[in-house]
């Protein structure tokens, strides 16, 4: 295919050894024809390169342009076909991508709803810190028949057992310490009671003894005047 321009090529032995070192003189008629013969062959074979050049060169520009109009056919027509298989499969990977994300959202609100029971759980006890001991035995009552299930814990349900026990032994202390205090308070009332009864009771006493000083003042008064009116 390069055949034209390699036998130009081949001439560029020649040519090397004719150039390499030729210095024109233009100073006489004759070194300065032998000038202008020697820029007429250089440009000879130059422009004969170019013609070579485009008579090899202008095939290749057919097959290509020919290859691109075949090649855009071609893209053009898979691209057809490719075009919604590509569009199907990447919404399938956009579903598919949108389920995982829904289900590690739900995952995520699953672990927060169960922290957040035992959370509860654990909290009772300050919720209960001032009830009575009534109200605490019945909060451990109410505790102690909560279903701590797989259902409501998953694979937490051990360490909801464990906050659970914690949280009814808490309660259990309280409950203590209210009926305790509770305890003493109604002994204390009791006691408040019996003082008041005592005082009311020697107050009763006290004015029972001045009402009979009283009478026996008034008796010994109306004694004289009684012996005086018989007289």
């Amino acid at each position: 295919m390069l055949e034209p321009l390699d036998k130009l090529k081949a001439a560029l032995v020649q040519f090397r050894a004719k150039y390499e070192t030729y210095k024109p003189d233009l100073s006489t008629k004759d070194g300065e024809a032998v000038a202008r013969a020697n820029r007429k062959e250089l440009v000879t074979l130059r422009t004969s390169t170019d013609k070579a050049y485009e008579q090899i060169n202008g095939p290749l520009l057919a097959i290509q342009r020919d290859a691109r109009a075949l090649k855009k056919l071609i893209t053009d027509e898979v691209i057809k076909y490719e075009t919604p298989l590509d569009e199907a499969i990447k919404a399938l990977e956009a579903e598919r991508e949108a389920e995982k994300k829904r289900k590690e959202e739900a995952e995520r609100q699953r672990l927060l709803a169960i922290r957040q029971k035992m959370a509860d759980i654990a909290a009772i006890r300050v919720a209960h810190v001032r009830s009575t001991s009534a109200e605490i035995e019945a909060a451990i009552e109410a505790l102690g028949a909560q279903d701590i299930s797989e259902a409501d814990f998953g694979d937490f349900s051990e360490d909801a057992r464990g906050v659970r026990q914690r949280a009814l032994e808490e309660l259990k202390g309280l409950s203590d310490a209210a009926f305790a205090r509770e305890q003493a308070e109604l002994r204390a009332a009791e006691e408040r009671a019996a003082e008041d009864q005592r005082r009311r009771d020697e107050a009763a006493r006290l004015a029972a003894e001045r009402a009979e000083l009283d009478r026996q003042r008034a008796v010994l008064a109306a004694a004289p005047v009684a012996a005086a009116e018989e007289a």
